[in-house]
Order: structure tokens, then C-alpha cells, then sequence
């Protein structure tokens, strides 16, 4: 088929004729003419067009009838950009009314030689409401396009309470720690909270489309975590390592606040390491949660006798007194546990360099009338006597608890001045001179 276009022949620089663009109403003519599709498109091609064909030119020629060669030759002649588009992930994406692809996991898709004008782009995802948004690209133009979508289900929010959590909740997923308005569709969810230190719980929630449902925990300490804990505070204090037993019994009280094992072992690691003020406060946490303190001191019980360990335990009934030996030239006492009503006095104090020194007077209970006067100090003091008077140590108007390094010197000096007595650089005079201004250890 021969097709004549009437229009004047234009000439170039050399004289030659050269083709006109076709224009909109040629184009048209040729779709009236009913001239075949393929034939309208490789003129297209060959001649290029004679106007900046739009979208509005390409739906206009749809309507007209024309064929798809026809339109796609001419949209290859509109000017393009690209057009990057940000949405939830995996949304379906139209343009213009044509399915143009998903978004990746990422939530982007990148559509490449959009024509350049107004487009309508239309957004959809399950659980979301359908996005429709009008842009527009200029040629040669990258743009990026945000297509946010509303949620049209509910929310999550989980608060378990405590650290170091996993968070199941069906259907959804696995989380740590904590979930802060999770999307999700309506419905009914249960949500499982565990941790090796704690017992599991579950709830179940309504999720309501527009609304936060949220599920709040108090765990409960695992009893057999407890134990394994105790048990393995218990090993470090019993190696004598108190700081390390320090660490354990306090992580195993943010779990369970009245652990009275764990108060124990506390109280007894401050003893040990002559933080006598936080011993105070902890062992009376213990025994006010029914738990019991026990602690090694020395004992110091009448005129010319030595200090000697002894074991001291107490608890909100009892009192118990353990000499560690039997022998009466060490300790006067046996054995013997009392009822903590039959403590008449208690007082502990400590110095400058925090030696402790405790007196208990307890009422004998075979005989009420009578008092015994127990004076204690920590394994690591010293008694030095400055006079002598009788009775105990608290009856010594001359006694003192002195600082160790204080004994430790005095000590010393004592033993040099024996020594040079021995081998006869001082007499004996001057031997009980020196002794009688430095005191005698006792």
C-alpha cells in the first residue's frame, strides 16, 4: 500500500529534501484510513514525530484505535526519567493503570524510561491501605518517590519487665527484649515470654485494626536457677574468693530482692572484706527475710588469755556460740545456742581504720539472774593493754583497739628489744622501761 502524505518538502544545507516529523493529525488520519498497524509504526520510526508526544497523547490514540506497534513507537519518542519507588516491601505497584512490578524486601522498586509528564501511581499491599498518588517526572529526571502506606491492622507492644528476654508471639515472631508497636493484623495473639532465669508466662491479647494492645509482665525467678546460683555462690565464698562471691549473690538479687541465701553470703563477703557498714545493713535484710548470719571472730574473754577464733551465728530466733575447741584453758564456754530475747546488750563499733569490736551480754537461761559478757573483734584486730585492771576487755580502761599497722609495729619493736636483751646490749631495767612505754601486745 502506498500512503501520500501531502506536505511541502523541506530542504537541508545540501539542497536535499528531507522528511518532515509526522504529526498528531497525520498520525490520526493514517488510524482513521484504517491503515495497518505495522505500517503507521515503521513511519513513526522513520520519520519521527513532528510534536512532544505525553501520556494524554498516548491515551488519546488508544481511544482513537490505535494499535500497540503504533503506540509503542510512539512512546519510544516521548522524553523519559527514571523513577525510584520506596514502599512497604513486596507492595504491587501500578502506573497509569498498568501493573509495573514489587517492591523488593527492601521495599524498592526502580522503574526505568518512564515517559516524562503526570503519572498516577497506585500502591497496594495486604494489611495496608491502598496508596494513590499523583507525581510528576521531567526528562531525564531521577526521582525518588516515597509511597508510604497506613496500616490498616492493629499494633504490639510488649513490656516483659525484665533484661535478657525472648519475646514469641504467635504468628509473628521471635523478638529480645522488649516490642514497641509491632504491625499486625487483627486478631487474637499469644504471647510467650521465657529466659533462663525467670519462669516462662504467657498472655493472650486482642489486636483492634487503628489500636496498641499491650501486654505487660512481672516474671518470677526460676526456683532451679536459683538454686544453681546459690550453690555456686556458695563455692566462691567457701574458696575465700569474697568479691567474685560479692558479684554472684548481687546479680542473684536484682532476680529475687529477698533471697535470704544470697543476703547471707553478701553480708558475710562484707565481714570478710571490712566493709562493716554494709554488713550491718545486709545481714539485717537477712534475718528480716527469715535468713541467718554467720561469722568467725576472735574472742577475747578474761585477764591473761589469748584471742581465739570462735564461730558466731545468728538468726531473727536464735543465737549460737561455737568455740571451736573444747579445751577450758582456750575458751571458758562451750558450745550453746539461745534465744535472741535473752540478748540483753549488743554493740558493735568499729575505728578510724575499720576494725570492728563487738559486745553481746545474754541472760543465762538456766539462771536469769546471771549475765555473760562476750567481747568479740574481727579476725584481723589486735587488743594492746596499757594497764592492767580485771575483768574482760571492755572492763579495761586502758584497752584500745588500735590499727593494724600500729600492732604490726609495735610488735616489732617488741621483739627487737627481747632480742637486744638477749644478747645483752640492754638491761632488764631498760628492757621493762621500753616495754612499759610501747605496751605489750597481748
Amino acid at each position: 500500500m502506498l500512503i501520500f502524505l501531502c506536505s511541502e518538502p523541506a530542504y537541508g544545507t545540501a539542497g536535499a529534501p528531507q522528511h518532515q516529523g509526522l504529526t498528531l493529525a497525520q498520525i490520526e488520519k493514517l488510524i482513521q484510513i484504517q491503515t495497518p498497524d505495522d505500517v503507521i509504526a515503521q513511519e513513526i520510526r522513520s520519520r519521527g514525530l513532528a510534536f512532544i508526544p505525553t501520556p494524554k497523547t498516548l491515551e488519546g490514540l488508544r481511544q482513537g484505535g490505535a494499535g500497540q506497534a503504533t503506540l509503542t513507537a510512539v512512546r519510544d519518542r516521548m522524553p523519559t526519567g527514571t523513577l525510584e519507588i520506596q514502599a512497604p516491601p513486596y507492595s504491587q505497584v501500578e502506573v497509569d493503570g498498568t501493573e509495573r512490578g514489587t517492591t523488593d524486601n527492601l521495599g524498592r522498586l526502580v522503574l526505568a524510561d518512564l515517559s516524562a509528564g503526570a503519572h498516577r501511581l497506585v500502591v497496594n499491599k495486604a494489611g495496608y491501605r491502598p496508596g494513590d498518588f499523583s507525581l510528576t517526572l521531567a526528562a531525564r529526571e531521577y526521582k525518588h518517590f516515597s509511597a508510604q502506606l497506613d496500616w490498616a491492622g492493629g499494633y504490639l507492644s510488649v513490656r516483659p519487665g525484665s533484661e535478657g528476654v525472648s519475646i514469641a508471639i504467635e504468628r509473628m515472631g521471635t523478638f529480645a527484649n522488649e516490642v514497641t508497636d509491632l504491625p499486625c493484623p487483627p486478631g487474637t495473639y499469644t504471647i510467650t515470654v521465657s529466659s533462663p532465669k525467670y519462669k516462662s508466662a504467657q498472655k493472650i491479647v486482642e489486636a483492634i485494626a487503628g489500636q496498641t494492645a499491650t501486654a505487660s509482665f512481672s516474671l518470677e525467678a526460676d526456683p532451679g536457677y536459683l538454686q544453681r546460683n546459690v550453690a555456686e555462690i556458695q563455692t566462691l565464698y567457701t574458696s575465700q574468693n569474697y568479691l567474685s562471691a560479692m558479684g554472684s549473690a548481687k546479680e542473684l538479687l536484682s532476680l529475687n530482692p529477698k533471697n535470704k541465701d544470697a543476703l547471707r553470703f553478701l553480708a558475710q563477703s562484707y565481714f570478710l572484706t571490712s566493709d562493716f557498714g554494709k554488713f550491718a545493713a545486709t545481714a539485717s535484710e537477712a534475718l528480716d527475710n527469715g535468713g541467718y548470719i554467720q561469722v568467725r571472730l576472735n574472742h577475747h574473754h578474761a585477764m591473761g588469755s589469748a584471742l581465739h577464733p570462735i564461730i558466731l551465728e545468728i538468726s531473727a530466733a536464735s543465737l549460737s556460740f561455737d568455740p571451736q575447741t573444747s579445751a577450758r584453758a582456750v575458751c571458758n564456754y562451750k558450745a550453746f545456742t539461745t534465744p535472741v530475747a535473752t540478748i540483753l546488750h549488743a554493740e558493735m563499733t568499729r575505728n578510724n581504720n575499720n576494725e570492728v569490736y563487738l559486745n553481746l551480754k545474754i541472760s543465762d537461761v538456766k539462771n536469769p539472774k546471771k549475765v555473760i559478757n562476750l567481747n568479740f573483734a574481727d579476725l584481723e584486730s589486735h587488743f594492746i593493754q596499757t594497764q592492767k585492771s580485771g575483768g574482760g576487755i571492755i572492763a579495761y580502761e586502758g584497752h584500745q583497739l588500735i590499727s593494724r599497722p600500729q600492732a604490726e609495729e609495735a610488735g616489732i619493736t617488741c621483739k627487737s628489744l627481747e632480742a637486744r636483751r638477749a644478747q645483752g646490749s640492754i638491761t632488764s631495767n631498760q628492757l621493762k622501761q621500753a616495754q612499759s612505754s610501747i605496751c605489750a601486745l597481748r
